[in-house]
């Protein structure tokens, strides 16, 4: 069974990497910092599926 990535995960990597900082990137995002780690936890899972 394969995991596909929601819409917000690649959104979540986008703003980590423009803001740098986790709690930035979280507050963007409006969601809480340990919800966007969990996010990009999922995506990471997703991409490691594929390989």
């Amino acid at each position: 069974m394969r995991i596909l990535p929601t819409l917000r995960q690649p959104k979540y990597l986008v703003a980590v990497a423009e803001h740098r900082h986790f709690g930035r990137a979280a507050d963007d995002c409006l969601v809480t910092q340990s919800t966007l780690s969990a996010g990009l936890r999922e995506l990471e899972d997703c991409r490691a599926s594929f390989c």
